[in-house]
């Protein structure tokens, strides 16, 4: 059940918490760059891919970036793909990272009532296990699939406390996003 992966309070602190002082980090679909400065922060060095001409990148499109790269993060992107997309963007992520290095990709949580429809760019739903099988078939060894879910502290105790029941017993997530966290096998 979706109920049984871990719950983190935000995608951001799943990303954060895999950035290293000395790491080369990039983000695919950077939008506003949000992430520099907390990535900075960590001592790594960061780098954006995103088509957006109204940010500043150091890459309009992920296939001109120049790796390697030891995490690389897209949050609310993959989902914008059509599957066949998707698994290109995955495979090359792959090829932008080092050996062991990690993949973090965030999408809407599909078991959230009107989270999918809620923008009309999106193309293709995932699931937290079809998302972690598409990662797979990238070449990528999972090594976690989350859920992510922030709000306010009386709509927690709500959601969760209150109203769990009522989640677990429809199926419907109370969740906004699903965060998968994997790695670029070393070379055998």
């Amino acid at each position: 059940s979706v109920f049984d992966l871990p719950l983190a309070r935000r995608a951001s602190d799943l990303v954060l918490a895999e950035v290293g002082p000395g790491m080369r980090v990039l983000e695919a679909g950077a939008g506003d760059r949000r992430f520099r400065e907390r990535v900075e922060a960590a001592g790594a060095s960061y780098a954006s891919a995103d088509p957006d001409p109204a940010h500043p990148h150091e890459w309009r499109d992920i296939g001109e970036a120049v790796g390697p790269f030891d995490l690389l993060f897209a949050l609310e992107l993959v989902e914008h793909f059509t599957p066949e997309e998707a698994l290109a963007f995955l495979r090359r992520a792959g090829d932008l990272l080092r050996p062991g290095g990690r993949i973090l990709v965030g999408t809407p949580d599909v078991f959230t009532p009107g989270r999918w429809h809620r923008d009309a760019g999106h193309r293709t739903p995932f699931s937290p296990w079809e998302l972690g099988g598409f990662i797979e078939e990238a070449g990528f060894r999972v090594l976690s699939l989350h859920r992510a879910w922030n709000a306010p502290l009386g709509e927690r105790i709500l959601r969760r406390v209150l109203l769990g029941w009522v989640h677990r017993l429809t199926g419907a997530d109370y969740a906004h996003s699903v965060v998968a966290i994997a790695e670029r096998p070393a070379a055998p």
